[in-house]
């Protein structure tokens, strides 16, 4: 492919790519107040064993809980941010991810959802890492305080 047929085909492709994942999307962000509250990292929302849950880089949950009160999960536009509790399942720090349970009663709007478990292509090695962690935590759900580094 020529230079020019590269960039035609990212601009064709890159804005049905985000409206097809944007809805996945959450903002995670950090509160010491609860009326006021930071963007600090993202995350995406999907089904994994059946569970609702967050993933997200290990160190958006680990600073986050260092640098505020508390962290809080986007449910759409207009709609004020839940709480998260730091139900983290599993953290492998070194590929930098975290699985922590979505809020339990969260009901995201505008079109926001979670992705569903059997659309994960589990080849790709994220994924693979992903799998694993969770499989992991099926065995134990534990706090960010008693995860240990994989």
């Amino acid at each position: 492919m020529e230079r020019e047929e590269k960039i035609r085909f990212a601009l064709t492709t890159l804005k049905p790519m985000a409206l097809h994942t944007f809805p996945f999307i959450c903002q995670i962000l950090g509160t010491n107040d609860r009326r006021v509250g930071e963007r600090f990292g993202s995350g995406f929302r999907c089904f994994l064993g059946g569970r609702k849950v967050l993933v997200s880089a290990a160190h958006v949950f680990s600073d986050g809980r260092s640098q505020f009160n508390e962290l809080a999960v986007s449910k759409g536009n207009g709609r004020m941010p839940e709480l998260l509790a730091l139900d983290v399942l599993r953290i492998d720090r070194g590929a930098d991810l975290a699985v922590n349970l979505a809020p339990s009663d969260d009901s995201v709007t505008d079109g926001s959802a979670y992705w569903p478990e059997d659309r994960i292509d589990r080849s790709l090695e994220v994924a693979t890492k992903i799998t694993k962690l969770l499989d992991m935590a099926n065995v134990a759900t534990e706090s960010i305080d008693g995860v240990s580094s994989e």
